[in-house]
């Protein structure tokens, strides 16, 4: 049956009378030919009643094309992009490190978690090494080509798979998922967030506090987002008391503590108010190779223009960039108020 179903109505402009008119929004089956295999699916449609013709925007037209790689997958028995995106994410890797373990080049690991279809081979490599036990294998062999750091964060997933599996659904569920305008249009990269906390904690000449670190992340992924369209780490970022942090900043935070790639020392300021504070130490170098020349660039530049300031003096520059000013408690801060940033970069 290829008959229209409305469920809903628009005015705008119709791409073929290129006039204004009342748009018809609805469901029609139609067929996509994938590897040259026909499938029916249930596409969204626009319909102008006046030129009678059915179209759809890019975005919907692209939405329509997943749901038939979708139906060729299961035809097929290829894993979907969220279980290969389950499988990189068991062992702690970013799809670069996974990529260059397996060999591959990382536009096409990117590709298959973003919805093309994969080939035949890639896919029965994936089903392996879901496997722990294949996985290790495959990680002895090829461990050379990761740096220290991500043989260390490798192992340490490997040693308590189990607790770590059970950390990542807990991490799921507190860290913001969406890829939108709140998250720099990137899902959160662990990786990235790690070793750009990393960096700022090993690199800087003073005393790096949980608030001037939350500053420094804050200024890094909306430099970047201003600079190339798309943040570093992925992070969402909120309105709070002292400025922008990151979501979920303490269980992010608390979870490299717990991993001993990062060390927390309580500062006393006020003993009689119990005013304290903790500086953060990084126990690992940073692997810098996790960033592209551009990212690299951009928290080169905010370790050096924002490096030396204190706590309060950072947190003071944040409350006056509009992204602050113009959002509530705890509210997200998208990264729209980018174009804005007021920070002067050497």
């Amino acid at each position: 049956m290829n008959e229209f179903t409305e469920i809903g109505h628009k005015i705008d402009i119709c791409p073929n009378c290129e006039e204004e008119r009342e748009i018809k929004l609805g469901k029609k089956k139609e067929t996509l030919i994938i590897n040259k295999e026909p499938f029916e699916i249930e596409a969204q449609v626009e319909y102008c009643p006046t030129c009678k013709e059915y179209f759809a925007d890019t975005e919907t037209e692209e939405a329509n094309i997943q749901k038939a790689y979708y139906a060729y997958r299961e035809a097929h028995e290829l894993l979907q992009p969220n279980e290969i995106q389950k499988i990189r994410e068991k062992y702690g890797l970013s799809q670069r490190t996974f990529s260059r373990l397996l060999g591959w080049g990382e536009i096409t690991l990117h590709r298959y978690e973003a919805g093309g279809v994969q080939d035949e081979a890639h896919n029965n490599e994936l089903i392996l090494i879901d496997d722990p036990e294949n996985f290790s294998i495959l990680f002895d062999r090829y461990r050379d080509k990761l740096s220290p750091h991500q043989i260390h964060r490798v192992e340490k997933r490997l040693g308590e798979l189990p607790e770590k599996e059970f950390t990542k659904c807990f991490s799921d569920a507190l860290m913001y998922r969406n890829v939108d305008i709140y998250s720099g249009f990137l899902l959160f990269d662990e990786e990235k967030f790690e070793n750009a906390v990393l960096y700022f904690t090993s690199k800087l000449k003073t005393p790096v506090y949980k608030t001037k670190l939350n500053k420094l992340l804050w200024y890094f992924d909306f430099i970047n987002f201003k600079t190339t369209s798309v943040s570093v780490t992925g992070c969402a970022y909120v309105h709070a008391r002292y400025g922008p942090v990151p979501e979920s900043y303490d269980f992010l935070i608390g979870s490299m503590i717990a991993n001993r790639s990062l060390e927390a020392q309580e500062v006393v300021f006020d003993q009689e108010n119990d005013v304290a504070g903790e500086i953060l130490s990084a126990l690992e170098e940073p692997d810098l190779s996790a960033f592209s020349m551009e990212e690299k660039a951009n928290l080169e530049k905010v370790a050096s223009s924002l490096g030396s300031l204190t706590s309060a003096q950072i947190s003071k520059m944040s409350h006056d960039e509009e992204g602050y000013k113009k959002t509530e408690d705890w509210e997200k801060i998208s990264y729209d108020w980018a174009k804005d940033l007021k920070i002067p970069l050497g």
